[in-house]
């Protein structure tokens, strides 16, 4: 055996099936391109994750900044604060003016007739109560006699 050893060289021959020479170059193609496809997600993730990190800066700078003005206004953004500003003065004038003339709704009280027409709904309401009590007892005594015969 040690003779066997001593003679290998670069012109050796080994005899090996082609069907597990052709296998074993498959099995290493797989896992050269599997290496390949892994490492490549890894890369691909690694960027996303950069760029998702750098996005979420900038964001965050625009959310602090905006509402503070550091990057400018819109000009709808003007327009609509000096809408605000005249509505605010215009209820302010409306608010005083309800002050002033608020003393009506202060010793408001319903006319004679309104209240009086008050009394009578309530006063039928009443009676459209006991009415209904009564038909329904008459029915259950109409029913206890038609039962009953």
């Amino acid at each position: 055996m040690d003779n066997q050893i001593n003679k290998m060289s670069d012109d050796s021959i080994i005899a090996i099936p082609l069907r597990n020479l052709i296998a074993i170059i498959f099995a290493v193609a797989v896992a050269v391109v599997g290496y390949f496809e892994v490492t490549n997600r890894i890369s691909m993730t690694e960027r996303e994750l950069a760029l998702m990190k750098s996005e979420m800066g900038m964001n965050s700078e625009f959310r602090v900044g905006w509402p503070l003005g550091e990057f400018g206004a819109l000009p709808a953004d003007a327009e609509q604060d000096r809408e605000l500003l005249a509505i605010r003065d215009r209820m302010n004038m409306m608010w005083e003016e309800i002050e002033e003339n608020d003393d009506w709704i202060d010793e408001f009280t319903p006319p004679p007739e309104v209240i009086q027409a008050v009394e009578d709904v309530r006063e039928l309401e009443v009676e459209i109560a006991y009415m209904t009590i009564r038909i329904e007892n008459l029915e259950k005594i109409i029913d206890s006699r038609v039962l009953g015969e």
